[in-house]
């Protein structure tokens, strides 16, 4: 073979040589991407402003969480919600607000009026509260009717409110669309197979969701009272304080303090979040 072909040959299997490197390469990055599309990250870094669980925990959108703000205005105080960032103004005013489990709110102004959100109105919805929850289409108020325990108690059944037996101060509907009460007393009672039935511990506030039960407690510290959570029959403590909570979808609170600040659990630790309410809600 002559010096000429030797050479063609060498350049040859050194140009194949390196085509092969390139699609073994092409091959490694694809894969890796493959895994990265496999393992999801639809929620950026763990820096990203919503906060929460870790990216790979995180399952759907984030939940929609409204406030009341201390910006006084007609009806009561600013309505805002949350964008993942900051709070977007909504118009009309108010004094406690709810999500339902479709996005929807729910508020009660300070004239004990009681509003939806439908779209971008505010519907008037008949009756008058103190308190307002919703969780799984289930819509419970505590009413401005006195009774033994604070008010009465009634449930929306599409065109009006059905009376319950009891009474409270507060209220939430927990995992299973059912009432949790805090009563006058700061006694904590769940409705179950049509009773109430009275828990072990105190509240002054109590947040339902799909799957969890948070409470504020009778605990002075600095911000509020301590904060519990529902943990195998037993109130489990966590570090943080306030005087309203909600929680979300996830299960994660959300809590005003007593100096209006805005804080959001995120799995170990309340994580604070900008503005000032006096309420919130959380889908």
């Amino acid at each position: 073979m002559s010096k000429v072909a030797r050479l063609s040959m060498i350049v040859l299997f050194t140009l194949m040589a390196v085509a092969v490197g390139y699609i073994s390469l092409d091959k490694r990055i694809a894969s890796a991407e493959a895994l990265t599309i496999a393992q999801g990250n639809p929620y950026g870094p763990r820096h990203e402003p919503y906060g929460g669980p870790p990216p790979h925990q995180r399952v759907g959108p984030p939940p929609s969480v409204y406030l009341i703000g201390s910006n006084p205005v007609q009806g009561g105080f600013g309505i805002y919600r949350w964008s993942g960032r900051d709070w977007d103004t909504i118009p009309g005013g108010g004094s406690d607000i709810t999500v339902d489990s479709d996005g929807t709110p729910w508020m009660v102004n300070a004239k004990h009026e009681i509003y939806r959100l439908d779209g971008s109105r505010w519907n008037h919805i008949a009756g008058s509260a103190m308190d307002i929850a919703a969780c799984h289409g289930q819509v419970y108020v505590i009413g401005t009717d006195p009774v033994q325990g604070g008010y009465g108690i009634h449930r929306w059944n599409g065109r009006g409110w059905t009376s319950i037996e009891g009474g409270g101060v507060r209220i939430a509907v927990g995992p299973e669309g059912m009432p949790w009460v805090v009563n006058s007393n700061n006694n904590i009672f769940q409705f179950s197979n049509g009773k109430w039935i009275e828990k072990t511990g105190s509240a002054t506030d109590i947040g339902g969701g799909s799957n969890q039960i948070w409470v504020i407690g009778t605990n002075p510290l600095p911000g509020g009272y301590g904060i519990y959570r529902l943990k195998g029959g037993r109130w489990d403590p966590v570090t943080g304080s306030g005087v309203r909570i909600d929680v979300d979808s996830r299960g994660a609170a959300w809590v005003v303090n007593a100096s209006g600040e805005i804080y959001h659990w995120e799995g170990s630790a309340f994580d604070k979040l900008p503005g000032n309410a006096k309420d919130i809600g959380a889908e």
